[in-house]
């Protein structure tokens, strides 16, 4: 391959010029890339198996995400089962003081009754 020929292509010279290139201001370089048009069913075909594979992406993430929100609530529902707990042990503790009132009020209800009773009885015998 000739000097001439890897500058040219079919015997044309490039016409197009970057700004950014360095012999710009002296009428261009000799940089010539021929570009041949591409089949169109290859990229298509290429861009068909990136939407596949964000698919099955979009599929796992979708799954994986299912899963964290299981997590989340089973995280949840052991928080709720222990403040049910707590509750439960709460109530329990009410219960017990309600009995306990209860027992108070039932001994005053005994002991005022045999107080009337003596009461009277003295007030009688006497």
């Amino acid at each position: 391959m000739s000097a001439e020929s890897s500058k040219t292509h079919g015997g044309l010279r490039a016409v197009y010029c970057s700004y950014g290139c360095s012999k710009y201001k002296q009428g261009g370089c000799d940089f010539f890339e021929w570009v041949e048009k591409q089949d169109g069913n290859g990229n298509l075909n290429e861009l068909k198996g990136y939407i596949k594979m964000l698919l099955i992406e979009n599929r796992e993430l979708r799954i994986e995400n299912a899963e964290f929100k299981k997590m989340v609530k089973v995280d949840e529902i052991e928080k709720l089962v222990r403040k049910v707990a707590k509750q439960k042990e709460k109530l329990r503790g009410y219960k017990l003081l309600v009995t306990k009132i209860e027992n108070d009020v039932y001994f005053y209800k005994v002991a005022f009754i045999t107080l009337w009773i003596i009461f009277v009885v003295l007030k009688f015998v006497v």
